[in-house]
């Protein structure tokens, strides 16, 4: 609804953007972008750089694997799938250092992703995405979706996505345990 001068009102068309969902492929590059960092001196410390640093390039971490988590400012489905995420975090998290959980809220601004993070409880660090700078270059897909990327001279090189995050976590948690131990249905190990 529009508000015109004088108390007229109007009724508009829906302007939202209609994302075109396309399946993600494989061996598709994480861009090269710098991510700001929201969470203070917690999120500095895992993401392993020095105090003084504002800005993160996720290329330049010392980790192996990247498991990313996409939302945008849908709430409902936003939390649902962050509390997912965490229950798989906490699930690997001590099988798996060489893994580096993070979200990034496209879409959506600093404030919005700090009152994500705060609502859900992330212990993972979460970014903003507020120009969408990462879905232009990276592709279109349904949201929320974890991709998990592979560390290659080359840059990050994605593994597999995965849409069906929202409610339970076991589906999820064996596409990465067989990733990462690279026999189907294995569960990883410490390494």
């Amino acid at each position: 609804m529009i508000r015109y001068p004088d108390g007229w009102y109007g009724w508009v068309a829906d302007h939202s953007k209609k994302l075109e969902t396309v399946a993600l492929t494989f061996e598709t590059f994480f861009p090269d972008t710098e991510l700001s960092i929201l969470g203070g001196a917690k999120d500095k410390e895992r993401l392993g750089v020095e105090e003084s640093a504002r800005k993160v390039r996720l290329q330049d971490l010392r980790f192996n694997y990247y498991l990313v988590l996409l939302v945008n400012d849908n709430r409902l489905e936003s939390e649902q799938a962050a509390r997912t995420f965490e229950k798989v975090r906490k699930e690997l998290e001590c099988c798996t250092p060489d893994v580096l959980f993070v979200a990034i809220g496209l879409g959506m601004n600093k404030r919005a992703v700090k009152r994500s993070a705060s609502e859900t409880v992330a212990s993972y660090p979460f970014f903003a995405d507020p120009l969408e700078e990462i879905a232009d270059d990276f592709g279109r897909y349904p949201l929320p979706t974890v991709v998990m990327f592979k560390k290659t001279e080359s840059g990050l090189i994605s593994v597999f996505s995965f849409s069906d995050i929202k409610s339970d976590p076991v589906p999820l948690l064996k596409q990465i345990n067989s990733s990462l131990s690279g026999r189907h249905g294995q569960k990883c190990t410490i390494r």
